[in-house]
């Protein structure tokens, strides 16, 4: 039997390799590919498979797929404000605990000024194809090795019209009673340059809130994602903001 100092040394191993094949080349160019498909708008036709956010959804499918064949994916569809949406899912089944999921998302629509204009430039590489090219990179880096727990990626649309992809994710965790114990919302993470020009690469913000105003297992989530990454990550700074974005 490993002793839980061994176990412990094997998963800090384990993840320390997990990090350093994160590529910055591959974030790069899974951004790329989301803003040539010109406008990610949520009410586009998603039957469309060159174009828009049907041909985003398919593409980000077949990538989710290529990063192991171990990952279900589906497109999850759905309705709402009269027009067909769909989240792209990928799920990792757990090993011996796999009925306890841990869920990472971004949203994968974009827009312009028009919130339903489906046809005018909406690249939206920064809100969020930064967001999601780091989830097709997670389902690289994750996808051949075995965990205890279900990890569960998804890429939501609608959420520049209401949050209605995950609205509806939220509903159908609900309606089956999901043990989802933790949610990690990935959104404008490469927002690097503010308005003045002052750059800050070092920096993350993770944003936590709790419904008393003291503490809540979403907290506990912040922090230990701030220990985790200055423990893994050299020169990171991760600033916890303890309110909801």
């Amino acid at each position: 039997m490993m002793t839980s100092m061994a176990a412990g040394q094997e998963r800090e191993e384990r993840l320390g390799t997990i990090v350093d094949q994160v590529s910055a080349a591959r974030l790069e160019a899974n951004v790329r590919r989301l803003v040539s498909f010109g406008n990610r708008n949520s009410f586009g036709d998603l039957r469309d498979e060159n174009q828009g956010i049907g041909a985003a959804a398919r593409w980000l499918a077949a990538e989710f797929r290529r990063a192991s064949d171990r990952f279900e994916v589906s497109l999850d569809r759905f309705e709402a404000e009269g027009h067909e949406m769909a989240n792209v899912v990928a799920v990792l089944p757990g090993t011996s605990d796999r009925s306890r999921i841990v869920l990472a998302g971004s949203h994968y629509d974009s827009r312009n000024g028009d919130r339903y204009d489906t046809t005018r430039p909406a690249p939206g590489a920064n809100d969020d194809g930064s967001g999601t090219a780091a989830l097709l990179e997670l389902a690289r880096v994750l996808g051949p090795h075995e965990f205890e727990a279900t990890l569960v990626l998804v890429a939501f649309s609608g959420e520049e019209q209401g949050l209605h992809g995950s609205r509806h994710a939220a509903a159908l965790a609900r309606e089956n009673d999901s043990p989802i114990v933790a949610v990690l919302s990935n959104d404008m993470i490469a927002n690097v340059e503010d308005p003045h020009g002052n750059v800050e690469r070092q920096r993350v913000r993770v944003f936590s809130a709790a419904d008393d105003g003291l503490d809540s297992p979403s907290r506990q989530l912040a922090r230990y994602v701030q220990s985790t990454a200055v423990a893994f990550v050299e020169g990171i700074e991760v600033e916890l903001v303890y309110r909801l974005d």
